[in-house]
């Protein structure tokens, strides 16, 4: 059995060395280590060859720029194809930071990569600085 810790590194490790920075590589590698203890293989660490082979294949990619269209309380997230565990944390983010002057906001997502287990992303907020 892989420790967890060690799982993380290697994952990270991996994602860095297609391009990923420090901070993205940490995001999937946090988003696919903990949905595979939560036991959803289908969509944690197994997901990690074809991400990678994708990346390689430039469909998704690794330094992605992010464009946001902001109407009041709507925000429209264009991820530039970036592994959709990026696009995700930071559309959400974005949203949150809307919602704070607002008191709510949605995001809606486009030209992102699998996104993977979403269930992930509303329980991480408000992140930690």
């Amino acid at each position: 059995m892989v420790q967890a810790q060690r799982l993380h590194a290697w994952t990270h490790a991996v994602f860095q060395a297609c391009g990923l920075s420090h901070e993205h590589a940490a995001t999937v590698a946090d988003l696919l280590v903990d949905t595979s203890l939560r036991g959803i293989d289908t969509h944690g660490v197994s997901r990690i060859p074809a991400y990678v082979e994708l990346l390689a294949q430039g469909k998704n990619k690794a330094q992605p720029q992010f464009k946001v269209t902001e109407r009041k309380a709507s925000l429209e997230f264009d991820a530039d194809f970036s592994l959709g565990q990026v696009a995700g944390m930071a559309a959400v983010d974005a949203a949150y930071e809307r919602a704070k002057s607002l008191g709510f906001a949605f995001v809606t997502i486009r030209n992102t990569g699998h996104l993977g287990a979403l269930g992930y992303l509303p329980a991480r907020w408000p992140r930690k600085a």
